[in-house]
């Protein structure tokens, strides 16, 4: 591909879903294409109001263009942060994972470590979505976003 970057942007929020737009790098190069996808799973399929959760999020590029990738988490109040970890990128300003070149056909993961502070709600749900910049193209939107869930046991504090 050319000298210019693609950006993919993921967003994963509990219990609702939200997609970003991103650039880096000059906007002004010729259009890419890259089928991005993405899966998430956690940890476990069921919890208590203070066990831990890890939630595993996979963006794959699956070509023809390479592209940036930038992994971000965004969590309700029921939930709290323990740790980010980013498999080859770099964590930045809060709890993201920022990825340079992913090449076709390659994938990144991010793993995000939560603790449940109550249990308000009976399901944790956790969406991720995966898009890439204005001028990448992805031809199929239909495995952008992935969810998991967890059911939260026992009693509610």
């Amino acid at each position: 591909m050319g000298t210019g970057s693609r950006a993919i942007r993921v967003l994963t929020v509990f219990g609702m879903v939200l997609a970003g737009l991103a650039a880096f790098g000059p906007s002004a190069h010729a259009a890419g294409t890259a089928d991005l996808s993405v899966t998430n799973s956690a940890s476990v399929s069921s919890a208590r109001v203070g066990d831990i959760v890890t939630y595993t999020i996979v963006a794959t590029n699956n070509g023809p263009d390479a592209s940036t990738v930038d992994v971000g988490e965004d969590l309700s109040s029921n939930f709290q942060i323990l740790g980010v970890t980013c498999d080859r990128g770099v964590s930045s300003d809060g709890p993201t994972c920022e990825y340079q070149t992913v090449a076709s056909g390659d994938a990144v993961t991010t793993r995000v470590v939560t603790k449940i502070r109550t249990g308000q709600a009976r399901v944790a749900n956790d969406t991720a979505c995966v898009t890439s910049e204005a001028t990448t193209v992805d031809p199929n939107s239909s495995n952008d976003c992935a969810s998991a869930s967890v059911r939260i046991t026992g009693k509610i504090r």
